[in-house]
């Protein structure tokens, strides 16, 4: 951002004036006007990681992921706190930076994967050209936020559960959506331990802003959580070796983490890519192992897949 002499302003880190510092090059920008341009799905990530700075301060990190669920980054931003506010002046020097790099692009947001935070939902909706973007809840936090409150609850409930998000999740479309919704509401109800749960559940996850978590949102091959965010998350952390920097240590970091960063090229929405050979043998590994189990679905190049439950070897 800038003071009242256009001058480049940081904050002092303070309520009033909050501290916002965004890093990223010309690559990362030209990289981002590609990925975002029309004609295309166009997906952006945010997600904020923590405990990497000696203050306290957060670090947001965005960029688009595509059919191919390759994550590009686009900046990395420093903030003092998470409120709509800061979100907002991320946003638009995001914005503002790539106008500067070349003033004809226009930004193409189809939709935002993000978190059920409404700092940051809010501060989407202030700035264009994601004020128009259709919000998505990664499903990820669904389901973690749904653990937390059926841990304490019998197997066969937390099975029952699961079982109906799942279902509810891999809904093929808006139709299906809403007869699994009303078919999975009306078997938790047949269950008196889950009446308080199914109304945290509805209220939360199905009535609310945070409701788009289906696989039908999206085309083939895009990303239905924040992982590819995350997993660039993760590799954030270990430049610092998950430790605590001070502020000129930890913007040098992150400079270097702009430096090393992939420039990818946007693939075609209809392109089915095969899996990598690492993930092929994962899946293999796990369907051998009785982990999961895969089953074959309507569209030729999807298929579900659904944990299986340990197996007590007390019982065998």
């Amino acid at each position: 951002r800038e003071d009242e002499n256009g001058h480049a302003y940081v904050g002092k880190g303070t309520d009033e004036d909050s501290f916002v510092v965004g890093v990223t090059s010309l690559a990362l920008a030209h990289a981002s006007i590609e990925y975002a341009s029309p004609g295309r799905f166009t997906l952006f990530h945010a997600d904020a990681t923590f405990k990497l700075s000696d203050l306290g301060y957060s670090l947001i990190t965005c960029g688009f992921s595509d059919s191919s669920r390759l994550y590009q980054l686009a900046a990395i931003f420093i903030v003092s706190r998470r409120t709509a506010k800061e979100y907002a002046m991320c946003l638009s020097a995001f914005v503002r930076m790539v106008k500067l790099v070349r003033a004809s692009a226009t930004l193409h947001i189809e939709a935002v994967m993000g978190d059920p935070e409404d700092a940051q939902l809010n501060g989407f909706q202030q700035i264009a050209p994601f004020d128009s973007a259709t919000y998505f809840m990664c499903f990820f936090h669904v389901l973690y936020n749904v653990r937390k409150r059926t841990k304490h609850m019998q197997l066969e409930h937390r099975r029952a559960v699961m079982d109906g998000i799942v279902k509810i999740h891999y809904a093929a479309s808006m139709t299906a959506y809403y007869a699994q919704k009303d078919e999975t509401l009306k078997e938790w109800k047949k269950i008196p331990e889950l009446t308080k749960f199914t109304k945290y559940f509805k209220g939360q996850w199905l009535d609310s802003r945070y409701w788009r978590w289906q696989v039908f949102h999206t085309p083939v091959g895009y990303a239905t959580t924040n992982n590819p965010c995350e997993t660039f998350n993760a590799i954030l952390k270990k430049y610092t070796g998950r430790r605590r920097f001070f502020m000129q240590r930890l913007l040098a970091v992150t400079m270097t983490v702009i430096q090393d960063a992939k420039v990818h090229t946007p693939t075609a929405d209809t392109k089915v890519h095969a899996p990598t050979t690492a993930a092929a043998k994962a899946a293999a590994s796990m369907i051998a192992t009785g982990r999961i189990v895969a089953y074959a679905a309507d569209n030729p190049t999807l298929c579900r897949v659904k944990q299986l439950p340990k197996v007590d070897e007390t019982e065998t």
